[in-house]
């Protein structure tokens, strides 16, 4: 018969059990944090690094043997420091703070821009480390930044567009009332205006952007070669006069194309002549099977006595700063996601 293990023995069995039930832990959770996308960091009240993740160290350029000479304020951006020094204030007081955004310095010397968290690590009541988890944002700034400059540049050239538009219908409303005036030039004056129109027709067919007028009934009075050929699909501006957008749809679907610009958008050229007053839209919709997003600046058309008599528009095709602009909100959503759900 065996002999029973003393008191003695039975606690040290405990505390082998327990010592490699930690070991097993630290080590499930150290291969976690490694493997994590994000960087995870753990920094003493005097700046040194406790602990860093793989993703930090390879984000940064440092090595396992860097750390001890290291101190956090060293890879701080001069722009960053002072916001950062007040973080770290406030989470050695014991505050949680989110939404961190600051720049870091890779040891080649180039910066990372980053976004995250910072918790404090008190032990016994005294404070011994802040914890900190950041996600490289670089290439979302940079995206950013260039949707911003394209959306600007786009801004000022449809403006630039709309005043064009603008100058070239009051020149013809003042040809209009001269021709008007001197009924005793007539045949000169219809020389002019045929000139004039040859000039409007050549300036507006060398634009990218659609331009367009109508009448009253929103048959087609005018429109550039770009609007015959993006959006009518008629091949010449002869073709589209006395014209409807529905003629045109039409047209497209019994030639076995989806076509449905037009259809799903507001009827934008009733709201201009309700208000007698211009207005800017986007509007969108398949044309031959392909979806094209449209910047429409729409405004009353009207004849020398101030009368209107149909509207005038042009537009900008914008659908591939749109699918940007989606691809980015949508790229935003979800690693705020997966951020959120790492700290929860």
């Amino acid at each position: 018969m065996s002999e029973k293990p003393t008191y003695e023995e039975l606690e040290q069995k405990v505390r082998d059990l327990g010592g490699e039930a930690l070991r097993e832990s630290e080590e499930r959770y150290r291969n976690l944090i490694d493997n994590a996308h994000d960087m995870i960091q753990s920094v003493r009240p005097d700046g040194s690094f406790d602990f860093v993740n793989r993703a930090w160290l390879e984000t940064l350029g440092y090595t396992e043997a860097d750390l001890p000479s290291l101190n956090l304020f060293d890879i701080i951006h001069p722009d960053s420091l002072q916001h950062y020094q007040e973080v770290f204030s406030k989470v050695m007081s014991g505050e949680h703070v989110a939404d961190i955004q600051a720049t870091f310095v890779v040891k080649d010397g180039k910066v990372v821009s980053v976004e995250g968290s910072a918790s404090p690590r008190f032990i016994k009541g005294k404070f011994v480390a802040t914890h900190a988890i950041f996600r490289d944002i670089s290439e979302g700034k940079l995206a950013q930044e260039a949707l911003r400059k394209a959306h600007d540049e786009l801004e000022m050239r449809v403006d630039k567009r709309t005043a064009e538009l603008a100058q070239t219908n009051e020149r013809l409303k003042q040809e209009i009332k001269e021709r008007k005036q001197a009924e005793g030039a007539l045949c000169e004056s219809k020389e002019k205006y045929h000139n004039l129109y040859k000039l409007l027709r050549l300036i507006t067919d060398n634009v990218p952007d659609l331009i367009w007028a109508k009448d009253m009934d929103d048959r087609f009075v005018f429109a550039n070669q770009a609007m015959c050929d993006k959006l009518l699909m008629c091949g010449s501006s002869d073709k589209a006069v006395g014209k409807t957008d529905m003629f045109f749809a039409e047209q497209e679907r019994k030639a076995g194309y989806k076509h449905t610009f037009g259809e799903i958008c507001v009827n934008f050229d009733a709201i201009i002549k309700e208000r007698k007053a211009p207005g800017r839209f986007i509007e969108d919709g398949l044309v031959r099977d392909k979806y094209i997003v449209l910047d429409v600046h729409n405004a009353p058309f009207l004849n020398e006595d101030g009368e209107m008599i149909g509207t005038v528009g042009c537009g900008r095709d914008v659908t591939q700063e749109k699918e940007i602009e989606k691809a980015l909100i949508e790229s935003e959503s979800k690693y705020r996601s997966l951020f959120e759900n790492m700290i929860n």
